[in-house]
């Protein structure tokens, strides 16, 4: 599963001095690829419905949807860019 439970206690000797370490720790992984987690704090995973995804892998999931919105949004900025426009016929 994509959620994780930490808890960094070290039950210090002399009792808990409430380091902060106590705290349960919930971080997410990516559900598809494994490799990305938020627990280095700059990693941002996704909910999609019951799965967690990092950008790349949900942007994979959902890329026809991602590819028309950028047609519609960007595609001829893209294309002015890119090409010429074809020569006037006389």
């Amino acid at each position: 599963m994509a959620r994780e439970v930490d808890n960094y206690c070290v039950s210090c000797p002399q009792g808990c001095i409430h380091c902060g370490r106590e705290r349960d720790i919930i971080h997410y992984s990516c559900d598809d690829c494994g490799r990305a987690d938020n627990i280095d704090g700059e990693t941002i995973i996704y909910s999609d419905g019951a799965y967690f995804y990092c950008a790349a892998c949900l942007l994979r999931k959902h890329m026809s949807d991602f590819i028309r919105d950028m047609i519609d949004e960007h595609g001829e900025e893209w294309i002015d860019f890119n090409y010429e426009k074809a020569p006037d016929a006389v």
